[in-house]
């Protein structure tokens, strides 16, 4: 596995044998893009939950100005599935 950017949270390369995740909906306030989280099972099954970026993200400025903190915005969406 590796991260970065795509619009859809995830996808695969490598005929499904190499998938690349993305965990920030909306990055950066700009992109607009969907975030994803992979699961896998006690039979190595994995499955993808999608998070949506929201209408209007909940974007809190930690003590650090640089970062921000996206924790309840996660929460929020774990919580609609």
């Amino acid at each position: 596995m590796r991260s970065s950017s795509f619009q859809d949270g995830y996808e695969f390369f490598a005929n499904r044998l190499l998938v690349t995740i993305f965990s920030a909906p909306n990055y950066c306030g700009t992109f607009n893009n969907a975030g994803a989280v992979m699961t896998v099972d006690e039979s190595c099954r994995c499955a993808f939950v999608t998070l949506m970026p929201l209408a209007d993200p909940p974007i809190r400025v930690s003590r650090n100005r640089n970062e921000i903190d996206i924790d309840e915005a996660l929460e929020k969406a774990l919580e609609d599935l």
